[in-house]
């Protein structure tokens, strides 16, 4: 069997811990005894200090890489043109960890990396799976709750937007349509990502115990006397309001 070469791609904040993290963490100690498979976890991060990549050995196949993001990233990942720059600067910096590797496969972990994955792709011949690790729109509960619920409403009613309305961060228009494979870890993440599709990739669903049907009868189980429904949203540490937010929809 050949050696496999996977390479996650995530941006990893320094003032917190999210599930993303916490899932590549245990994958990677997954790994440890797989003698076949060398991981190279590429963490874009705004750590200060940090003007150059750094590489960190996590066991005997895994290397994590820390690589800097640049100042205003968030105006860099709505711009294509600086965009397709630093996604070109950062492959030539890195390129020593893609040569001389055979089934390479990128594990895009965050949405707004599918344009460094594609860029890779178009360099060395691999495959990309994207991870939708939430309902794939739960991004803007960081930003814009208002739209967060909005979404919701419209998924849980079964009304969809228009489809380029409901895109929330750069390359996640990509992620859906140009990915080799898609992981989901809910059935309605899966439905919204094959909804968003003009082309159909291979979708699998692993789940991680989020409560996602849209039975009625089950949600009416779990409704107060009031008729309100009560949904848990457990995100990011970086906002104490965002560890156990409870929305509450009229039934």
């Amino acid at each position: 069997m050949k050696p496999l070469s996977i390479y996650l791609l995530s941006i990893e904040y320094s003032n917190h811990t999210n599930g993303v993290d916490r899932h590549i963490e245990v994958f990677m100690k997954g790994l440890r005894k797989l003698t076949n498979i060398k991981c190279i976890y590429f963490a874009f991060t705004s750590k200060p200090n940090l003007m150059f990549p750094r590489e960190y050995h996590i066991n005997n196949n895994c290397t994590k890489v820390y690589i800097p993001l640049p100042h205003k990233s968030n105006q860099i990942f709505h711009d294509p043109n600086l965009l397709s720059l630093y996604n070109r600067e950062v492959c030539d910096v890195i390129k020593d960890y893609l040569v001389n590797r055979e089934c390479r496969i990128l594990h895009v972990h965050t949405l707004n990396m599918m344009p460094f994955a594609l860029y890779v792709k178009s360099k060395f011949k691999c495959k990309i799976i994207s991870h939708i690790h939430c309902i794939p729109w739960k991004y803007n509960i960081d930003w814009n709750p208002g739209k967060f619920f909005y979404q919701w409403n419209r998924e849980y009613q079964r009304k969809y937007n228009e489809k380029k309305q409901m895109i929330t961060i750069a390359g996640e228009w990509e992620a859906y349509n140009l990915s080799d494979h898609i992981v989901c870890v809910t059935e309605c993440g899966k439905k919204f990502v094959e909804y968003m599709q003009e082309q159909h990739p291979n979708i699998h669903v692993i789940y991680n115990d989020i409560y996602n049907t849209f039975d009625e009868r089950k949600i009416r189980r779990n409704t107060s006397d009031n008729g309100l429904c009560h949904i848990l949203f457990v995100g990011g540490s970086s906002k104490t309001t965002l560890l156990c937010t409870a929305s509450r929809l009229k039934r």
